[in-house]
C-alpha cells in the first residue's frame, strides 16, 4: 500500500486539489529538496536548485536581520558552478559570499575554516543541484531543514500578499533576471578521456573573447589557479581555490559560463548562468522582455558551445 502519491504528476494533481501554496519532496537520503508552487493559472511551476537556493539565501538573511539575529561577520557559501544570484542578495545584506568546487565537503571545509581562523560566521550554503545548508549542526545538505525553512518562508510571504513566484519575480527586478542551462556532451569508449582533454587545453590556450555575442570579460582557470582578462592574458591574479579541472568564462553583464568533465562520466558540462538587467520602470512588462532577452542570449551561447562540441 503507497503512503501518498508517487509520481510528479500525482502530486501536483493533489496540489490543485488540496489549494496548496507549495508540494515539497527529497530524494530517498532526504538530502537534496525541490519545490513546485501554484503559479497565476493555479498549475504548479517547478523551482530550480538555483532559484530555491536565491530564495532560501534571501529569506535566511532578511529574517535574522529583521529578529535582530544576522552576525556581525556573516558569510554564506556556493558551489562554482552554482548561479550568482545569491552574490547579489548577500551585497545587499553585508555578507561575504564565498565560492567553492562543487561538491558539499568543499562547503563543509570552507564552512570549518571559518571556524578555526575567526574569519566570518557561516549563515548560508547552497549548490546548484537542489542542495542546502540551513544551520551548522549538519555537515553535508539537509533536505529536511531546507522543507522546514521552505515552510516557514512561504507562510511568511503569504502574510504579505504575495506567492513565492510573484516574490520571485520580485527579486528579479531588484537584482536582475537570472537563467540557468546546462549542456552535457558524452564521449565514450577508450578515447573520450582524450576528446574532453583536448577541448579543455584548446579552451585554455586559445581562451574565447566572446559567447553569444557577448564580450569575455575575465577568464577563470581553476586548475592553473589564476584569472585573467583574455584581451591581456599574462597578467593574471591568483585565484584560492583547490586545483580542479574547471575554466569559467565571466561575460559582460555578470553572465558566468563554465566548463567541467565530469569526474564519475565519459562527459563534458557546460554551465550557463545568466544574468539580464531588468530595464524600464520595472513593471511585469519588462520584466517579460528581459525574459525574452536572457532567453535569446542563452540560445547564442548554447550555439557557440555546441560548435566548440562539434569540432572537438
Amino acid at each position: 500500500m503507497r503512503d501518498g502519491p508517487q509520481s510528479e504528476s500525482e502530486r501536483e494533481v493533489l496540489g490543485e486539489k488540496e489549494k496548496a501554496d507549495c508540494v515539497m519532496a527529497t530524494d530517498p537520503d532526504a538530502d537534496r529538496f525541490g519545490t513546485a508552487f501554484p503559479g497565476k493559472d493555479g498549475k504548479f511551476v517547478l523551482v530550480s536548485g538555483n532559484q530555491m537556493g536565491a530564495l532560501l539565501c534571501e529569506y535566511v538573511l532578511l529574517s535574522r536581520k529583521e529578529l535582530g539575529k544576522l552576525p556581525s561577520d556573516p558569510a554564506c557559501i556556493r558551489s562554482i558552478v552554482t548561479s550568482p544570484f545569491t552574490d547579489y542578495i548577500c551585497k545587499k545584506y553585508g555578507v561575504k559570499q564565498h565560492e567553492c568546487l562543487t561538491g558539499f565537503k568543499w562547503i563543509a571545509a570552507v564552512e570549518d575554516e571559518f571556524e578555526k581562523t575567526k574569519t566570518g560566521t557561516y549563515v548560508f550554503g547552497l549548490e546548484e543541484s537542489y542542495g542546502y545548508k540551513i544551520e551548522k549542526e549538519v555537515m553535508d545538505k539537509d533536505g529536511v531543514s531546507a522543507a522546514a525553512m521552505c515552510a516557514e518562508m512561504t507562510l511568511y510571504w503569504a502574510s504579505k500578499g504575495k506567492s513565492i513566484l510573484e516574490h520571485l519575480d520580485d527579486m528579479y527586478k531588484e537584482y536582475g533576471f537570472f537563467e540557468d542551462r546546462a549542456i552535457s556532451q558524452y564521449f565514450p569508449g577508450s578515447a573520450g578521456k582524450e576528446v574532453m582533454a583536448g577541448i579543455m587545453a584548446k579552451l585554455r590556450k586559445d581562451g574565447l573573447k566572446t559567447l553569444g555575442g557577448k564580450k569575455v570579460m575575465e577568464i577563470k582557470d581553476i586548475q592553473e589557479s589564476v584569472s585573467y582578462n583574455p584581451e591581456n592574458p599574462s597578467s593574471k591574479t591568483p585565484i584560492k581555490l583547490p586545483k580542479s579541472n574547471v575554466l569559467q568564462f565571466i561575460l559582460e553583464g555578470g553572465t558566468v559560463v563554465s566548463a567541467r568533465p565530469s569526474g564519475t562520466e565519459p562527459k563534458i558540462k557546460f554551465y550557463i548562468n545568466a544574468r539580464t538587467e531588468v530595464g524600464g520602470n520595472k513593471s511585469d512588462e519588462c520584466l517579460a522582455a528581459t525574459k525574452k532577452d536572457s532567453a535569446a542570449v542563452c540560445d547564442a551561447i548554447t550555439a557557440d558551445i555546441k560548435k566548440i562540441l562539434e569540432n572537438a
